[in-house]
């Protein structure tokens, strides 16, 4: 399927040359969230089937519905990321085995987008945990391998 097709080519009449990129744009993503997470199965297939179909009255190349896509599902991913982190300080390996293995898979994006979001997170927390350890009064050897490990772990530089 040639995704650079222009959806003027495809539907003679759209919507998409009057309303703003933004808007049209949160319309698709909520349409194509409710195809991709509705729980019956019937409806689903049917708003499945229609997705492409609306984004293209909408005015959009398949290009620009996947990066939609992509961006709602990143979304989802990092409110998941943000509620883990809070509950347990750190992403454990089924929270990353959901987010670079269930994810990509359930949603129909590609594996390095959530494979970037887990790596910028683990950033974030490793980060998190250099600050405290350089505010502490008294800092360990322990302490330090033990961050210099889950540093090494994430393939990331303390710099």
């Amino acid at each position: 399927e040639d995704k650079s097709v222009k959806p003027d080519d495809a539907y003679p009449v759209t919507v998409g040359k009057y309303i703003d990129e933004k808007t049209k744009e949160e319309m698709y993503g909520i349409f194509a969230w409710n195809a991709v997470t509705s729980q019956d199965a019937a409806y689903r297939d049917q708003w499945k089937a229609a997705q492409p179909h609306v984004g293209g009255i909408m005015g959009m190349s398949q290009d620009t519905m996947q990066k939609v896509m992509v961006r709602m599902v990143s979304r989802w991913a990092n409110g998941f990321i943000k509620q883990k982190i809070q509950e347990k300080g750190k992403l454990g390996e089924e929270e990353i085995s959901t987010l670079t293995n269930w994810v990509p898979t359930f949603f129909g994006i590609g594996a390095d987008v959530t494979k970037d979001m887990v790596q910028s997170a683990n950033k974030g927390v490793l980060q998190s945990k250099v600050l405290r350890l350089l505010n502490q009064p008294k800092v360990l050897p322990a302490d330090v391998q033990n961050l210099r490990e889950e540093v090494d772990q994430w393939k990331l530089d303390i710099q």
